[in-house]
Parts: structure tokens; sequence; C-alpha cells
């Protein structure tokens, strides 16, 4: 079993980039991992966890993912939050993503999200999971 990684959150990061009202909204900023060093400029996107779960069979190498993606904002709070994350939904819910010669997407579906209030009292935080199943062709 492959595990389809790599190729999925390149493609979930080349997805959002492209999506010009996302790019308008977070300036560019999203990310497939954090820069290291001082924290990115808000607002900003990015994939903060991932799980993969074996689902294939004695005949097929398949994997059941599930993203979860942040978003982080200081301006406009949950306003601007909840924009940002109807933004990332609309990109990526049943989109047609590439994973390259590795991995066939079968199916991204938006799965849930909330948009809340961060303990330090200035952010707004949304956090949205995304169910992907994957196969090797």
């Amino acid at each position: 079993m492959s595990d389809p990684y790599v190729p999925l959150v390149g493609a979930v990061v080349a997805a959002l980039l492209s999506d010009a009202t996302l790019a308008d909204l977070v300036e560019g900023r999203v990310y497939g991992a954090l820069p290291t060093g001082e924290a990115p400029a808000m607002p900003y996107v990015n994939i903060a966890s991932y799980q993969s779960l074996d689902a294939g069979t004695a005949c097929t190498d398949e994997s059941e993912v599930f993203l979860d993606i942040d978003v982080w904002t200081r301006e406009g709070g949950r306003q601007r939050a909840g924009l940002i994350h109807s933004a990332v939904r609309c990109a990526l819910h049943l989109a047609d993503l590439d994973l390259g010669a590795s991995h066939v997407l079968v199916e991204i579906a938006y799965r849930d999200g909330r948009v809340f209030a961060d303990p330090d009292g200035r952010t707004t935080h949304a956090v949205l999971t995304f169910r992907a199943l994957t196969e090797a062709p």
C-alpha cells in the first residue's frame, strides 16, 4: 500500500492557490506545511493534519484520507474567517484533482467545518475537514 500524502497535499495546495476568490482573501498564503521560523502573516490557510486509512481490498490499493485544513485570521473576525472557509470549501468539494502517476483521486468531499475564536482573544480560527478516497493505478 502506498500513501497518497505527498501527491494529495500537493494537489490540494495547487487547487487552493489557483482559486481567485481564495487568493484574494488570503493574499496567496496557502501552505501544505507552515514555513519554519516566524509564523506567516495572517490571514492564511494551512493543511493542519492528515490521517490515512487503508480502504483497499486484496485486489486494490485504496486509501481513505481525512485532511484538516486550518484558516487563521485576525482582521475581520468570524465574518472574514467564514468567507475564507467558504472559499476553501468551494475550491475543494468534489474537485477533480490530478495526483500524478502514483495515485488517482476517486473523490474529495467536504465533511464538516467550524469557525471559532482562538483563546488568544485576537485570532479567529476555522477548521474544515475533507474526506478523500484515492487509489493506486
